[in-house]
């Protein structure tokens, strides 16, 4: 929407990844910038691999990337990686997806470029392994890709609940796409995503409208990504561990990030409603007036 610089950056790392075989849509917000963005596309991408989306009106950090996906599913994908103009990519990022593709069981419900969860700094990146992958509860909206089965699965949870919100603060789907996805992850036992112990995505924009320095440092200025070529993941592969038989510098950070997913699993399954009917109601006519305020 509104920071190209950020997003020429994204785009530059995009595309080191060898774009063969896809096809990318880019969904632009209405505003200042909304042609300067379309044409950075445009010089960065090849021009039969683009399609432009320019929104008349504003769809949110919300509705935004669902109306992309929406739109290359429609044209027939049979997968999407969901990226933002704020993240940079490894330069094997698209040789993981093709991994998820061609393995992908029906427990699966995403890939995440990055081993991590919603609402928790405690990410992992240890590019000396690129080619360990771990089947984990957690998940993160820095690198999503789905199949179009994933995206069955989870587009009915996407956008955010109408209903008003009787579990006050634990009803962790209001607050964001990630958290909704999140959610019902957690509240299916046997489903799992799948995350590599080598970073292939990060964020690095240090504002926007769920970040602030202070978590951008906390959560990605460790993170590091992995520097593997795509010659050289064709070549070795990607390898799916047990979280047992992860390295032991590893084991002791996935399984923390495990705890952190079961404890709110906890919350999202199990907390019963302690405020009243009335009160729930008030808050979420509240809510919705702050919403039309923005």
């Amino acid at each position: 929407m509104e920071r190209p610089a950020l997003f020429a950056d994204m785009v530059a790392s995009l595309t080191r990844c060898g774009l063969d075989r896809w096809h990318v849509y880019v969904a632009i917000e209405p505003g200042d910038h909304q042609e300067a963005l379309a044409q950075i596309a445009m010089d960065l991408l090849p021009s039969d691999q683009i399609t432009i989306l320019r929104n008349p009106k504003q769809l949110g950090v919300r509705e935004n990337p669902k109306a992309a996906i929406d739109a290359a599913f429609g044209d027939r994908s049979d997968f999407n990686l969901c990226l933002e103009e704020d993240f940079l990519l490894a330069p094997d990022a698209l040789q993981l997806a093709d991994w998820y593709i061609a393995n992908a069981q029906p427990h699966w419900v995403c890939l995440n470029l990055l081993a991590a969860s919603c609402g928790s700094t405690g990410n992992l990146s240890a590019p000396a392994y690129p080619e360990l992958l771990f089947e984990s509860k957690g998940f993160s909206s820095i690198g999503l890709g789905l199949t179009r089965r994933n995206w069955d699965q989870l587009r009915p949870h996407w956008s955010a609940p109408t209903a008003i919100r009787r579990k006050g603060y634990h009803d962790i789907a209001v607050d964001g796409w990630d958290h909704a996805l999140f959610a019902h992850l957690l509240k299916h036992p046997a489903l799992r995503s799948i995350h590599p112990v080598a970073a292939r995505c990060t964020h690095v924009g240090a504002t926007g409208t769920y970040c602030t320095p202070t978590f951008q440092d906390a959560a990605f200025g460790h993170i590091a990504l992995a520097l593997r070529d795509a010659d050289a993941a064709a070549r070795d592969g990607f390898s799916l561990v047990p979280i047992a038989r992860l390295p032991q510098q590893i084991v002791g950070h996935v399984r923390a990030q495990q705890d952190f997913a079961n404890l709110l699993a906890q919350q999202v399954t199990r907390f019963e409603p302690t405020r009243s009917y009335l009160y729930d109601r008030l808050s979420h006519w509240n809510r919705k007036r702050r919403r039309r305020n923005q």
